[in-house]
């Protein structure tokens, strides 16, 4: 025959279980508490509960000769937050008149069913409270928010741990704009042209231009037509201009063809008023070149004028 299953973990469970440590209105000897005691624990646990609208009675609270915290149970099912954390007796007090910052206080906790079980069978004395109108503790109401506690080190076997509780939301805060970035400039850059020292742009002061204009040869055949076109005679030289530049010419079949053909041109109208010892130096000047000894040819070129 198999044997019934005894130690954790345990499941089954029937009701709700809260631990009070240090549990306000109660003697601080356990082993000289009275039924007055568990009635004022009962029925501050109610007031609390009533007071978030929350109705359930407490069924019974377990307690031991040598342990200063109890344990109360609730009906299956009640909504047991309201009651966990640290009361402080300054702050649930309605007339406190100790110190306002006094550390006494009395902190309730999940009791931990899966890891105990039943506290009646583990040696916990079972007490059946009578809630009266004179047990009723004098607490402030609404009932202030219990704080968060941390479980002790003697009874963490027993309770569960508290989670933090959620922080309030705090209001939020105009956005600020976010800084704009100052623009940095972008440098423009300039297109220099890079010019030779001024040393190199001057230019020397003795430098001559080698430049010559083109001079035929004089051998050249219309070296004297080139010079009839560069030296135009002025009106005021008249014929005497026109003489001397023939007779400048070193070529001598040229100047003996040049002289033939004055000879034989017409006196124009615009020569009448010519000065007559300009046309006689000019007659002389072209005899005494003729009558210079030339060949037979050259004679018989002037007997046929």
């Amino acid at each position: 025959m198999a044997k019934s299953k005894t130690g954790p973990p345990y499941t089954g469970r029937n009701a709700e279980y809260v631990v009070v440590t240090t549990p306000w209105g109660m003697n601080r000897v356990s082993r000289s508490r009275d039924s007055k005691d568990f009635d004022r624990l009962a029925a501050w646990v109610q007031l609390i509960l009533q007071d978030k609208d929350i109705d359930a009675k407490v069924q019974c609270i377990f307690g031991m000769g040598t342990r200063d915290e109890v344990i109360v149970q609730l009906p299956y099912g009640t909504d047991i937050q309201p009651l966990l954390g640290e009361h402080k007796m300054a702050n649930i007090t309605k007339r406190w008149n100790g110190n306002p910052n006094d550390d006494r206080a009395s902190c309730f906790f999940e009791y931990n069913f899966r890891n105990n079980g039943d506290p009646s069978n583990h040696n916990w004395a079972e007490e059946c409270p009578d809630v009266t109108p004179e047990s009723v503790p004098p607490v402030k109401l609404p009932y202030p928010e219990p704080g968060w506690a941390e479980p002790p080190r003697s009874i963490r076997n027993l309770v569960l741990p508290i989670p933090p509780r959620p922080v309030p939301p705090t209001p939020e805060a105009e956005p600020t704009p976010p800084p704009v970035p100052e623009a940095n400039p972008v440098p423009v850059f300039q297109e220099t042209t890079h010019l030779p020292p001024d040393h190199l742009l001057a230019a020397p002061a003795n430098i001559t231009s080698t430049f010559r204009p083109y001079e035929p040869p004089t051998q050249h055949p219309t070296h004297g037509t080139f010079i009839n076109q560069t030296n135009q005679p002025t009106p005021a030289e008249g014929k005497q201009a026109t003489a001397q530049k023939h007779i400048k010419k070193l070529d001598p079949y040229q100047e003996e063809e040049d002289a033939l053909a004055l000879l034989q041109t017409p006196p124009r109208d615009s020569q009448s008023n010519s000065n007559p010892s300009s046309l006689n130096t000019l007659k002389e000047s072209t005899l005494t070149w003729a009558l210079k000894p030339v060949s037979v040819s050259r004679w018989d070129c002037l007997q046929s004028l």
